[in-house]
């Protein structure tokens, strides 16, 4: 193989090389570009939401008659209440609701509704239940960037209640009840929001139950506003269409990439890379076995044995323990292995690209060029290169 020959060999698979490297950078940024849309386009099309609290909370006092006993003219929640000393009760209300976005228009109402309640014990059914509106309805809009705070304060007269709970109660000679006064807040809530799939709607109450016709009370505060954080469905993000398309295009791109690499590194085969590929494939996968020598391997005295395939010889190697040394020659055309057996035999397999007899014949007088390594003496040198391997 002449010099000039090896140049161009060396040049064309240089040459393709580069250019397979261009191709896998291009495919590599397109994946890097075609997963980084998809990634952001799924975490966009998932279900987003708007997180808000909202809480409910009522504070009670009882206001006393002038008596000898305590000092304070009204008392806080913290204690348990003689009635008898009562005067009347106040109750303090309040309603918040605390969006995550700032731009909530609130449309609320409440009211504050008082509930005499005398009931069987036997039966937990209402005897008596008369019901009056002591607070509202109010009905307004807030659009603040604060949250929305609702304060009520309402006057409870006890005294009013307790004697009436009291007169039913001795008029008809009940037995086995049990009598409270029910003040219970109301609240209607819908929050609309540009942020918002549907305008977040809640229905709220707190109550204060107080018990009637008790020689001491201590009221319970109870409230159907759910405790911890709420969320609510947020619209969807239009961004998310673009890169939808992003990934779509990208994904395309890279598919046809990968594509034209696959077919670019077929179609440029030629028999020396696929002589390389195979010699190549070899040695990695068995170079534990394979030990590589510099010269060619001297085969006078040898009975040579060729075998068909590299898998055989490595059968042959396995059952003599025999180390498989290979030769290439310095055109990188041919690549001989052996295992040289004390019995003066020689288990030979070869490797050599396809045109190999071809690239080595003899050039006719007629050519411009006749090679002086492929001269008629150095094939017959080669053939009985290979005879002796």
């Amino acid at each position: 193989m002449s010099e000039s020959e090896k140049a161009a060999r060396a040049e064309y698979q240089l040459r393709r090389k580069k250019f397979i490297y261009i191709i896998l950078a291009g495919v590599l940024v397109l994946s890097v570009l075609t997963a980084s849309f998809s990634i952001i386009f799924s975490k966009l099309d998932a279900n987003t939401y708007v997180f808000y609290e909202e809480n409910g909370s009522a504070v009670y006092h009882a206001y006393l008659n002038e008596n000898e006993y305590y000092e304070e003219e009204r008392l806080n929640g913290n204690h348990a209440y003689i009635s008898s000393l009562i005067h009347h009760m106040d109750i303090d209300f309040c309603y918040t609701s605390d969006m995550d976005t700032p731009d909530v228009v609130y449309k609320y109402q409440y009211r504050v509704d008082a509930r005499m309640v005398i009931q069987d014990t036997l039966t937990g059914a209402p005897i008596y239940n008369p019901v009056e509106t002591i607070l509202g309805p109010t009905v307004q809009e807030y659009d603040g960037d604060n949250p929305l705070t609702l304060k009520p304060t309402v006057y409870i007269d006890y005294v009013k209640y307790n004697e009436k709970a009291q007169e039913v109660i001795d008029t008809y000679k009940l037995k086995d009840i049990v009598s409270y006064l029910d003040v219970t807040m109301y609240v209607d809530v819908v929050g609309t929001s540009e942020a918002f799939a549907t305008d977040n709607e809640g229905q709220y109450s707190i109550n204060v139950r107080v018990p009637l016709t008790q020689n001491v009370l201590k009221p319970q505060v109870t409230s159907t506003i759910p405790a911890g954080p709420q969320k609510v469905l947020a619209n969807p993000n239009e961004v998310k269409v673009v890169f939808k398309v992003l990934a779509i295009v990208f994904g395309i791109h890279l598919a046809a990439a990968i594509a034209f690499l696959v077919i670019y590194v077929i179609k440029t085969r030629d028999e020396h890379i696929d002589y390389t590929r195979k010699v190549q494939k070899i040695v990695n996968s068995y170079k534990s076995f394979i030990q590589k020598i510099h010269n060619p391997f001297d085969s006078t005295g040898y009975q040579v044995l060729e075998i068909e395939t590299f898998n055989e010889l490595l059968e042959i190697h396995d059952t003599l323990q025999l180390p498989i040394l290979m030769h290439e020659n310095e055109d990188k055309t041919r690549t001989v292995f052996v295992i040289p057996v004390d019995a003066h035999l020689l288990y030979y397999f070869e490797i050599k690209v396809d045109n190999y007899d071809e690239l080595y014949a003899p050039k006719s007088e007629g050519e411009e060029t006749v090679d002086s390594d492929c001269t008629e003496e150095t094939i017959e040198n080669a053939e009985e290169e290979v005879v002796m391997l």
